[in-house]
């Protein structure tokens, strides 16, 4: 049997933002837009962030909102914060509330 060590290794991301990809599938998602597009667009939006959040496709989250997708943010010394996006212009006005913490 062969001996493996265990390395621990820093990350380049200090956040993450997580995009619901089962939202789009239910068909009632944000606008048209698919998961990978709002995944896209939320990282070019966020190429001047001082923190450059990890933009992750995930499984559901478990909010299911009718008509939107729901994006959550994770990390950056604050607590996790979720909110339903209907369209792209809707990212780019809430993005960045929800990485300061904003209501």
């Amino acid at each position: 049997m062969q001996k493996t060590s265990t390395q621990s290794a820093s990350p380049k991301w200090d956040a993450l933002l997580l995009i619901c990809r089962k939202c789009r599938k239910r068909g009632d998602g944000a606008g048209g837009l698919k998961p990978k597009t709002l995944a896209k667009i939320a990282r070019s939006l966020l190429k001047e962030h001082e923190l450059r959040p990890r933009v992750v496709l995930t499984g559901c989250l478990g909010v299911c909102p009718k008509a939107a997708t729901t994006v959550a943010y994770l990390g950056g010394g604050i607590a996790p914060r979720v909110i339903a996006v209907a369209s792209w212009e809707e990212l780019d006005e809430a993005l960045p509330k929800l990485l300061r913490g904003e209501g």
